[in-house]
């Protein structure tokens, strides 16, 4: 395929062609020396057709008629010089405005953002393991509120099937709870109150003595609790399980359960009741 290089310089090629030419061009050693031959030839041949204009110039000056002074003669010799230096310039100055070739480049693949992991169900998300004496706190339940919000002291139907008898388990039997039902705590000025945990329980074997966790609840969630913790349980002198384990609290005034249950399965051994300030209705 043969190229037409003054076509291109003169940019007489239409849109196609010159895509045609400069993609060849961009591949081709021996047609992008060949452009630089000509445009350097036509830089050269450009110059010297301004200089054969001065020249022809020169010759067709008519004859002085007169001897003239020194100062005033060949006054138009520094004219004729600047304008030849102001011709060559801007030739040169066009010449090399051509386009010149751009070596192809493969476009860039953008990159994807990685796909989010997929979100599980709260019923089906593996918990992950807890330590013994770590709590948990939801985030959300830390922050304070000025005033008691009523809503907060509503009992919640699906916990208060469970305060009446207590205990759901018949071979476990729990004794000597604290904190007793519907015992109010009072916030200090930090807003924070410290529950006491205790109690023994009858039928646990020893197995199964780092089985069960300790859960609060808010009254309106009855599923995700706002606290949870392994409880601690020890033996007495007598060889009964005993718990007793104090918990610092920093949470909305309102109505809480607190529950012994599994921490496999999460099946609740017991459910008791409390309250954290006073409602103001």
């Amino acid at each position: 395929m043969t190229f037409d290089i003054n076509a291109y310089i003169e940019g007489r090629l239409d849109a196609e062609e010159q895509a045609r030419f400069e993609a060849e061009l961009a591949q081709n050693p021996a047609l992008r020396e060949e452009l630089e031959q000509e445009r350097e030839l036509r830089e050269h041949l450009a110059v010297m057709r301004v200089r054969s204009r001065v020249r022809e110039a020169i010759r067709e000056a008519p004859p002085e008629k007169a001897p003239a002074p020194a100062w005033r003669l060949k006054w138009w010799m520094p004219a004729l010089v600047a304008l030849l230096c102001i011709g060559g310039y801007w030739l040169w100055q066009t010449s090399r405005s051509e386009p010149a070739a751009a070596p192809e480049t493969l476009p860039q693949q953008q990159s994807q953002p990685p796909l989010p992991a997929p979100q599980m169900p709260p019923a089906n998300r593996p918990q992950a393991e807890q330590k013994p004496g770590e709590t948990r706190q939801r985030p959300a339940d830390n922050k304070r509120i000025a005033a008691a919000d009523p809503a907060n002291f509503r009992t919640n139907t699906a916990m208060e099937r469970f305060i009446d008898g207590g205990l759901r388990s018949e071979a476990l039997k729990f004794s000597a709870v604290a904190p007793a039902n519907d015992a109010v705590y009072i916030p200090d000025e930090k807003g924070r109150v410290t529950i006491r945990f205790s109690g023994k329980i009858e039928g646990l074997s020893d197995a199964a003595m780092d089985a069960l966790v300790l859960a609060v609840y808010n009254n309106r969630d009855a599923n995700t609790p706002v606290l949870s913790l392994p409880l601690a349980l020890k033996k007495d002198a007598t060889g009964k399980i005993t718990f007793d384990h104090r918990q610092q609290m920093d949470v909305p005034m309102g109505l809480y359960y607190f529950a012994m249950e599994e921490k496999e399965g999460g099946e609740r051994m017991y459910v008791g009741r409390l309250f954290i300030g006073k409602s103001d209705k």
